[in-house]
């Protein structure tokens, strides 16, 4: 019904350990069905265990991304800026 990676990695502006949540897929007949936030809820709980500062995921900053963004924020996490960047390092032929 849904999965989600994530990884705890350590950021001296958060003071310590952070988690990050790299993927979040709900298949899409479970969407507003509950368990998306159930999921989301597991990971926070998870963290608070591990003893993370805080819990982030990036998001484009595209309109198809909207009601992703609106999921997010009715669990708990918010917008602190900034964009995600990547380089390709897969060598080809």
């Amino acid at each position: 019904m849904a999965v989600s990676t994530i990884t705890e990695t350590y950021a001296l502006y958060a003071g310590g350990k952070i988690g990050v949540i790299q993927e979040f897929y709900v298949i899409p007949e479970f969407r507003c069905s509950g368990v998306g936030a159930l999921l989301i809820e597991q990971i926070r709980s998870y963290g608070q265990r591990r003893g993370w500062s805080c819990l982030e995921l990036c998001t484009p900053p595209l309109p198809e991304f909207e009601r992703t963004l609106s999921f997010y924020q009715h669990n708990g996490l918010m917008p602190v800026g900034g964009r995600k960047m990547r380089q390709n390092l897969a060598i080809n032929g």
